[in-house]
C-alpha cells in the first residue's frame, strides 16, 4: 500500500531522465577528450618548437622564448600550466552554461542544441596535439572529429538562430555552401597526415573564400529572419548573440589592428604569448556568455543600452587609437625623428583634450 508521500510524488519524466542521462554521458566523453588533449598539449608546450607550429598556432615557444622564461625565473612547465589554465577556465564557462541551458530548458530544443554546440566546440577548442597522433592516433581522430562537428554546430546555430524560420528559398543555398565547407573542413581536421600536399594546399586556398561566403549568407539570413519573421522576443535574443559575436570577434580584430599600427610583431613574442592569449580568451567569452543570457536571462537587462554604450566606446577607442597615430607618424616625419618623448607627449595632451568633447558629440 503507498504511503501519502510516495502517492503525492510526481510521476518520473522518462524522456526528461533519459534526456540528462544522454547530456551527462556526452558530457564525460567530450571532457575525456579534452582532458587527454590538455595532457598531451602539456607536454608539447614545454619543447622549444620550429617551423609550422611556431606560425600557425602562436602559443608554441621557441628556443630563444624558453631561454628568456628561464632567464627571468620560470620554467617551461609553468609556462604550460598557465596556458592549460586558459584553456580550462574557456571550457569551464562554456561547459557551466551549457549544462544549466541543457537542465533549465528541457523542453526547448533551440536550448538544447545550443548546449550541446557550446559543449562540442570548448571541448575541441585546443584542436589535437602532434603528439598525440604519433602516440594514440585512434583518439586522435575522435579529437578531430569532435572538433569538426563543433563547428559546423556553430555555423548552423548561426544560420538557424533563433526560430529556425527560412522565409525565402534562396536562404537554403546555405546549407549547400555549409556542406561544401564542411567537406573541406572535415578533410584538413581528421586527415591532415594522409592527405597529398598538394590536395592541402588546394583545401587550404578555397577555406578563406567558403568561410567568407558562410559569414555572408549568414549575416543577410539573420537579418533577413530579424526583420520579416522574429517575434519581439526572438529579435531581443538576436540582438544579444549579434552583440556577443561582434565584441568577441572585433575585441581580438582590435589587437590584431593594434599590433599592426605598432609596427611590432608582439603578440609572437614571449610577453605576447603570455598575456596575449589571455586577452584574445577573454574577447573569445563573451560569445557564450551572450548566447546564454539570450536563452536564459534576454528579459532582464536592455541589450539596445549596452549596444549603444559599446558602439560609442568602441568609436571612441578607434578615434583615439588613430589620431595618437596621426600626430606621432605625421610630427615623427616631419621633425625626421623616431621614437622622439616629446612628440609622444604632446600626442597625448592633445588626445586628453579633445576626448570629452569627443565622447559627449558620439553619444549625440
Amino acid at each position: 500500500m503507498l504511503t501519502k508521500a510516495q502517492a503525492a510524488a510526481p510521476p518520473i519524466d522518462r524522456r526528461l531522465l533519459a534526456s540528462r542521462l544522454g547530456w551527462a554521458a556526452l558530457c564525460a566523453i567530450l571532457g575525456g577528450l579534452f582532458a587527454l588533449s590538455l595532457w598531451f598539449l602539456h607536454g608539447e608546450l614545454q619543447i622549444a618548437c620550429g617551423g609550422v607550429p611556431c606560425t600557425e598556432d602562436m602559443f608554441y615557444l621557441t628556443a630563444a622564448q624558453i631561454d628568456q622564461l628561464r632567464a627571468a625565473g620560470y620554467t617551461p612547465g609553468w609556462y604550460a600550466s598557465y596556458q592549460i589554465a586558459l584553456y580550462i577556465i574557456f571550457f569551464l564557462v562554456h561547459a557551466g552554461l551549457a549544462t544549466v541551458m541543457y537542465w533549465r530548458r528541457p523542453a526547448d530544443a533551440m536550448a538544447r542544441f545550443t548546449a550541446v554546440m557550446l559543449l562540442c566546440w570548448s571541448a575541441t577548442f585546443p584542436g589535437t596535439p602532434n603528439s598525440l597522433w604519433a602516440a594514440q592516433p585512434v583518439l586522435a581522430n575522435l579529437v578531430s572529429v569532435g572538433a569538426w562537428v563543433g563547428g559546423l554546430l556553430f555555423f548552423v546555430f548561426l544560420l538557424i538562430f533563433p526560430n529556425g524560420t527560412f522565409p525565402h528559398r534562396w536562404m537554403y543555398a546555405s546549407f549547400f555552401f555549409l556542406a561544401v565547407y564542411g567537406f573541406e573542413a572535415g578533410a584538413r581536421i581528421i586527415f591532415p597526415l594522409w592527405l597529398p600536399p598538394a590536395t592541402n594546399t588546394f583545401l587550404t586556398e578555397i577555406h578563406v573564400p567558403l568561410f567568407g561566403i558562410l559569414m555572408v549568407l549568414t549575416l543577410a539570413i539573420q537579418i533577413v529572419r530579424y526583420r520579416q519573421t522574429s517575434s519581439r522576443t526572438e529579435q531581443q535574443q538576436a540582438r544579444w548573440v549579434m552583440f556577443g559575436i561582434v565584441g568577441g570577434l572585433g575585441w581580438n580584430v582590435l589587437l590584431l589592428v593594434g599590433t599592426w599600427l605598432t609596427g611590432s610583431d608582439w603578440l609572437s613574442t614571449l610577453p605576447g604569448k603570455v598575456a596575449g592569449n589571455a586577452l584574445i580568451y577573454a574577447g573569445f567569452l563573451l560569445i557564450p556568455l551572450s548566447i546564454g543570457v539570450a536563452i536564459l536571462r534576454y528579459h532582464l537587462w536592455d541589450i539596445d543600452l549596452l549596444i549603444n554604450r559599446a558602439l560609442v566606446y568602441g568609436a571612441l577607442t578607434a578615434c583615439v587609437v588613430a589620431l595618437y597615430v596621426v600626430v606621432v607618424g605625421y610630427l615623427g616625419t616631419l621633425f625626421r625623428t623616431e621614437n622622439n618623448l616629446s612628440i609622444s607627449l604632446l600626442a597625448t595632451g592633445l588626445v586628453a583634450v579633445l576626448f570629452q568633447p569627443l565622447r559627449e558629440r558620439l553619444q549625440r
